[in-house]
């Protein structure tokens, strides 16, 4: 076993390699330069954005006589990255204020179906745990889960959840990331430093196992210092709940969705998964598991039969947080990070999977 400076010095060695060798991240920084110089209507929307969703919320919240006005007051205040990054246009105004008087924290699950045919229909349901989940729906025509990443909150959850239903026209359930901006800065953290070197150096190791490489003992030596702060992050509400939807019998999860760190959650779960050495891993492999990344292409397990990585072309922030060496499936021209319709430099979720549906997800 090589001593803990050994160990050190090739963690850094590792990581140098990462910042320096990451052209796709230069090539985004790049592309979104030359986007945002010759538009100026992208730049107006960025710097104008015109908080229709917080709008809405606050409108909600007044016209309904709340009697927990600091709940939803804040609810409203915490969805401005929900805003920023996720298509909350394509929910109606009775699914707002049902996710404004429902308790949806981390790890809570939100059953969404296609589009709502008005502002009045109610087309999403919000449940704690799976065991919930499946008294009150069909589980077996729930066959796909989507991830939302870092500062959504349940109405970037089901935004993002509401896209790939209406792309597929099939229920999707869907994992609440968090609270929003209350909690972002400890979701950016867990999520892009320890989601996203723990992910590289699994991938690095699981490379290492099927070629002999020499440098396995140091990748698993970091990787076991690591363990304490894994177990308590892979623990998370929104981990967990991944974990319980994709080994649930009552589920025939067979299509993950991510978005941003949403991709890292969905990855460590199926690494978590096959590390056990049990069924379970094996039995999702045998339903032809199909996984889409959106804005940070990530390392999966090999053995995972289906893969699609899409990156916005001016995506500097997804390129850095992708895995060095992944081939990017799909470049979405002058895209960003953002899926929100109303941004001119949007990814537009469900127009790009309807166009991947019959070939890649019948």
């Amino acid at each position: 076993m090589p001593n803990f400076l050994s160990i050190y010095a090739g963690f850094l060695d590792y990581f140098s390699e990462i910042s320096q060798g990451n052209s796709l991240f230069y090539n985004a920084c790049l592309n979104a330069s030359v986007h945002y110089a010759q538009s100026s209507s992208s730049y107006a929307l960025l710097l104008g954005n015109p908080a229709r969703l917080t709008a809405r919320l606050a409108r909600l919240a007044i016209a309904s006589n709340r009697t927990n006005v600091l709940q939803a007051y804040l609810k409203t205040q915490n969805a401005v990255l929900d805003e920023e990054y996720y298509d909350s246009e394509a929910l109606s105004d009775a699914e707002l204020a049902y996710l404004l008087d429902h308790v949806a924290m981390e790890g809570s699950l939100i059953v969404v179906r296609p589009e709502a045919s008005s502002d009045t229909a109610l087309n999403l349901s919000v449940y704690q745990d799976v065991e919930t989940l499946l008294e009150k729906e069909d589980g077996q025509k729930i066959q796909i889960l989507s991830m939302s990443g870092v500062g959504s909150s349940a109405f970037g959850a089901a935004a993002l959840a509401r896209n790939v239903a209406n792309a597929f026209d099939r229920p999707v359930v869907s994992v609440v990331a968090g609270y929003g901006v209350a909690d972002v800065t400890k979701e950016a953290l867990g999520g892009f430093y320890w989601y996203g070197a723990i992910n590289r150096l699994e991938a690095d190791i699981h490379r290492a196992l099927t070629s002999g490489a020499p440098l396995l003992p140091l990748f698993q030596a970091v990787l076991d210092l690591y363990q304490p702060a894994r177990t308590a992050i892979f623990a998370a509400g929104d981990s967990a709940q991944v974990r319980a939807l994709l080994t649930s019998k009552g589920l025939q999860i067979n299509l993950m969705v991510g978005h941003s760190k949403g991709n890292l959650v969905n990855a460590q779960a199926l690494f978590d998964l096959k590390g056990q050495n049990n069924h379970d891993y094996p039995a999702l492999i045998d339903r032809k598991l199909h996984v889409i990344t959106i804005s940070a292409a990530v390392a999966m397990p090999d053995d995972v039969p289906y893969v699609y990585d899409i990156l916005g072309a001016c995506d500097p922030l997804g390129a850095l947080n992708s895995t060095p060496g992944i081939t990017i499936n799909q470049f979405v021209p002058a895209a960003s990070h953002t899926t929100n319709r109303l941004l001119s430099d949007a990814i537009p979720v469900q127009a790009v999977l309807q166009a991947l549906s019959p070939g890649f997800y019948p």
